[in-house]
This record gives C-alpha cells, sequence and structure tokens, in this order.
C-alpha cells in the first residue's frame, strides 16, 4: 500500500468515515428483487432472515455499462462494482491493491510495473492477465475507438498529446509475462497523478471480447455494453431494467474474498422521493455526490432518523453551465466573461443548497492541493460589469439562446431558474430546455446545443484537459455535423500549459504551470464553474463496512455486510 499526496481532502474523508463507523444495512426480499412501498416500509428497520442484499439509491439512469466509453457518473458507479482496476483508493486516501498486489516506480518516475494477483479470474473462469490490461490499454488508445478515457493514459510513452497511437501500437507498454507489466512514460510525472488515473480510474476488459471487436468506433453497440457478462469484479451484472433498477449479485470467486452481500440492487429514485425511500426503507445508500444525495431541504429531517447515519464530504465535483464556444455568437470570451459576472453564483448556493458548498471560478475545488483560494476573487456577481462586457462584445440582444438543463438533479434544474433570471436581467434572453441525460447527452456529443448545464466528476489530479483541450473527451463545443467533429473550440495556450503539467514530476513546478493554466482559464472561460456541492450522503445503520472514499462510497464494497 502507498501512501498518496492528496492531503486538502483527508480531513472531510475521514470525518465522514468516522460518522459512518458501525453502520449496518438492510436486505430485501427473499427472492431477490428491491424492497418497495408497503415491504420496505415493514423492513425499516428491521428485515426478515433472507439473501443479504442493499439498495442504493441513484436520481438517472445509466446509459451503458461499457468501461471504455461511459460518460456518466451514473454508470462509473455500476462499472466500480462490475470490472477490475489495478489499484483504489481508499478512505485514508491510500493506493490499495485491486488487480495489482503490488507495484513498483522507478527513481526518476519514469517507469511504472504492476505485479498482479495470481489468483485473479473473469467470472467465466478465466484467469486475469497483464494481456487483458494491455489490450484495455491498448483499445482506448485506438484513434478510432469511442472513448472518454484517453486522458487518463496520454502520458504514456509511444501516445501522441491526444493519448492515441496508430492501431493501438503503444511502445510504452511491456508485458513482461502474464502477470507483470510494465508501463514508460514520456518523461517523469507525478506518481500519484499517474496511479490514480491508470491504476485506479481504467477499468479492465477482457482481451477476448476486445479481440471480437470489429469497429471501435461503435464499440459503446457491443452486446457486453448494456448485458456485461463476463466481468471480474467483486458483483456480476444479473438484469437491468431500463429505468427502474441495475440487479448485481456476488461474484463468489473474486480473488480478493467472497464478498458478504449476496446482492446489490441500484434503484433509480426520483429526487424528490429520495427522502421517503429513505424513509421506508426502500433504499439503504445513497448513491454518492451528484449522483444520489439526500435534498438539501430534507438533509436536517433525514439525518435525525433512528435507522440512518448521516456523513457529508468534498468530493472532487462541481457543476457549470458549458458554454457551445464554437458558435460565432459564443465565440467572444468577453460574451462568456459576462454570463459569469451576471449569474449570483453565491445565491444558488445559499439558497438551494443552503450554504452546503462553495462558488468556484475554476474546475478544481478546495479538495484539490492545486486549488488557488487567491483566484475565487475573479468573476465576482457584477450585473454592471456583465452588461459593460455585452456591449463591448456587440451581443445581439434580440438573439434567445437555449439553456440546455439535464433532469434528476433538482438543484441543477432550479438553479436553471436562477441563471435565466440573472441572464435575462441584463438583457440576454434564454429559453430553458430541460431534457433526460441521455438526450443531453447525445445533443452536446452532435454539437446541437448553446449552454447547458452539468456536472463532472474528477480525479484529484489538476489536470482538467479532458474538458477544455482540443481533443478532450468530455469537449462538445463544436458546431453540428460530421464535418465538425474534430473541430472542437480549444485554447492552445491552455492545451500546451496542461500538456506541461501531465508531463512534470516535481510537485513546486506542477503548482506554478497549474496556477498559470488556471489564470488562462479564466481569462478565456470555455465553461463556466457554479459551486461545489458538498454530498449529503446517509447510510442504514444495518449495513457495515461502508466507508466514504474520494470517489464515493462504493470502493469496497465487497467488504460490506448487513445485520439480518
Amino acid at each position: 500500500m502507498a501512501k498518496c499526496g492528496f492531503r486538502r481532502l483527508a480531513a472531510w474523508i475521514l470525518a465522514a468515515a468516522v460518522a459512518l463507523a458501525g453502520c449496518g444495512g438492510g436486505s430485501g426480499d427473499a427472492q431477490g428483487t428491491p424492497p418497495t412501498g408497503d415491504q420496505a416500509q415493514n423492513q425499516a428497520p428491521a428485515q426478515p432472515a433472507g439473501p443479504k442484499q442493499v439498495t442504493i439509491g441513484i436520481w438517472s439512469s445509466p446509459n451503458t455499462f461499457n468501461p471504455i466509453s461511459y460518460d456518466t457518473t451514473y454508470t462509473y458507479l455500476i462499472i466500480r462494482m462490475l470490472y477490475p482496476t489495478l489499484l483504489e483508493m481508499n478512505d485514508k486516501l491510500e493506493f490499495e491493491g485491486r488487480l495489482a498486489e503490488r507495484w513498483t516506480v522507478s527513481d526518476d518516475k519514469t517507469q511504472f510495473t504492476f505485479y498482479l494477483n495470481k489468483n485473479a479470474r473473469w467470472s467465466d473462469g478465466t484467469p486475469i492477465t497483464a494481456h487483458d490490461v494491455a489490450a484495455t490499454v491498448s483499445m482506448i488508445a485506438r484513434p478510432e475507438t469511442k472513448t472518454t478515457r484517453r486522458s487518463l493514459i496520454d502520458t504514456i510513452a509511444g501516445l501522441d498529446e491526444n493519448g492515441t497511437a496508430p492501431e493501438g501500437k503503444v511502445s510504452g507498454i511491456r508485458v513482461v509475462d502474464d502477470h507483470t507489466i510494465e508501463f514508460t512514460t514520456k518523461g517523469p510525472v507525478d506518481p500519484d497523478a499517474f496511479l490514480e488515473k491508470l491504476g485506479v480510474n481504467v477499468f479492465i476488459v477482457p482481451k477476448a471480447l476486445l479481440d471480437q471487436v470489429q469497429n471501435p468506433a461503435e464499440i459503446d453497440r457491443e452486446p457486453w455494453s448494456m448485458e456485461p457478462r463476463v466481468t471480474g469484479g467483486p458483483f456480476k451484472f444479473v438484469r437491468y431494467v431500463t429505468d427502474q433498477y441495475v440487479e448485481l449479485e456476488k461474484n463468489p470467486d473474486y480473488w480478493l474474498g467472497e464478498p458478504k452481500l449476496d446482492k446489490i440492487f441500484v434503484r433509480i429514485v426520483p429526487r424528490a422521493t429520495m427522502a421517503a425511500a429513505l424513509e421506508k426503507g426502500e433504499i439503504d445508500i445513497t448513491g454518492g455526490a451528484g449522483i444520489g444525495e439526500v435534498p438539501v431541504e430534507d438533509w436536517e429531517k433525514v439525518s435525525a432518523m433512528p435507522h440512518l447515519t448521516p456523513a457529508t464530504y468534498v468530493a472532487p465535483s462541481y457543476q457549470y453551465m458549458d458554454v457551445n464556444a464554437a458558435q460565432p455568437h459564443l465565440s467572444d470570451p468577453r460574451v462568456r466573461r459576462a454570463f459569469a459576472h451576471a449569474i449570483n453564483r453565491q445565491l444558488i448556493v445559499d439558497r438551494l443548497l443552503k450554504g452546503q458548498g462553495e462558488v468556484l471560478n475554476t474546475p478544481l475545488n478546495s479538495a484539490n492541493k492545486y486549488y488557488r483560494p487567491e483566484l475565487q476573487k475573479e468573476l465576482e456577481y457584477n450585473p454592471e460589469k456583465a452588461k459593460q462586457l455585452l456591449q463591448e462584445a456587440g451581443w445581439d440582444f434580440n438573439r434567445e439562446i437555449v439553456l440546455l438543463t439535464p433532469t434528476g438533479n433538482t438543484v441543477r434544474e432550479q438553479s436553471a431558474d436562477i441563471i435565466q433570471a440573472n441572464l435575462q436581467a441584463v438583457g440576454v434572453k434564454v429559453q430553458v430546455q430541460k431534457v433526460d441525460f441521455p438526450t443531453r447527452q447525445a445533443m452536446a456529443q452532435r454539437g446541437e446545443w448553446e449552454i447547458s448545464l452539468v456536472g463532472f466528476s474528477a480525479t484529484f489530479d489538476p489536470d482538467f484537459s479532458s474538458q477544455v483541450s482540443a481533443k478532450g473527451a468530455y469537449n462538445y463545443r463544436r458546431l453540428p455535423g460530421p464535418e465538425n467533429d474534430n473541430k472542437k473550440h480549444y485554447n492552445p495556450r491552455l492545451d500546451e500549459l496542461l500538456l506541461q503539467g501531465k508531463n512534470t514530476a516535481d510537485f513546486e513546478e506542477r503548482m506554478r504551470i497549474y496556477t498559470e493554466a488556471q489564470k488562462v482559464f479564466i481569462e478565456d472561460l470555455p465553461l463556466i464553474p457554479l459551486y461545489a456541492p458538498k454530498a449529503l450522503v446517509v447510510v442504514n445503520k444495518r449495513v457495515t463496512g461502508v466507508k466514504p472514499g474520494p470517489q464515493g462510497l462504493t470502493w469496497n464494497t465487497h467488504e460490506w455486510d448487513v445485520t439480518q
């Protein structure tokens, strides 16, 4: 186990872990379905004997179970229970072995060697080997692959700055033997950053499945994207009842030990009914930051329920208003800065979050060690300055723009009304269009949008290139039409700084680079950070072993148990 250098967040995570220490949790019915209605009411706080199972509540439906192409945290929560990673980051912000039982870093910080657990098996009984790891990274690196994972691997030697190599042939990957794999980077890198990105956040897929992919550009259409039958995590996929729940069962052959729970259900619960579902025992655990929390207006009531234990923590996530700067009328940075000055972001935090959050000016919140407090003085709420910038930019005050707002996160939906009123107060006509989250993602990817509300869950490394760079997986700032697929808005200077940061190992030098990158970001403002909410989560006291980690609660589900 290697100590990780993310200290700013430690106090928050440890405090939440202490709050949840000793919690216990409930199981559903013996037939293997999530408890609902009167049945669930009768199961709180005690449940009959039967299969040990837990139900997690999230706000919106997953749109895939593909660990290479997924693009939402709703999916991430489920995938991390199904597919293995080399490492995991625990509640103490330390790296723990998962598929890798140990690892080494060379003195010059350019070579990372992982030694895999020889007992690791896929759910079909075949061994998990270094060849599976290499095949996964190679598939991500193929230029034609539809993936959101390239920013996690792009420091590996043999990849270009976009994280790609022809046919996925990466010179910086060497399979030493079936259970040893070595990665060489382009130059010295921060070990914590590399281990968090590649080790913790790249999910390994069976090479046998990847070898069958005929068209990597359509990898999200592979049968295992929606029905993953060969997996290697602590739980196995059973079924997905669309817009209702995902059912998982334990993997009895999990190499770190047979999970104590028999089943986990991930149930889609509207935010408005989350508190009632917790009270009735229909769900045991809220999904976590930005995807399934106790509504802030219900927090006092829910946290006082005797069968629940509350906890709050700061995650590396935030909400923002994306701006399609590829659209001519949104291409002037003065327009985007005017929008930022027009929006009363502190009002959103105070009124909608009841103070349980912070206003941001960059993609890095106070949980990140590269967060710069002095930069938070920029982009203050100033309607008069907003009007001035719009005048200077020649804004057409007769134009109406559409604010695309995904449903599911009620605070985000309510913030759309505040943002609409704020922008209209400075002369910008705004229409709010609400769509479900998968529709929002599809429209964004096609470039069919102007401004949009969305959230982002990141790693603790300060690299935010995936959201802003020319090839960023979450940079959807483009015009509609296939001819514009590779014509995204980006800032060359910002791209240059973020690339330097990725390939720098010295902390002080990285701090200088990322401070400058944040300054350039504020000047260009390709997206407008709004707020970073504290996660408001609860766990039924019958569930044991739940510990908040930096990426939420589900990092150690093989250790969860329930008291009957």
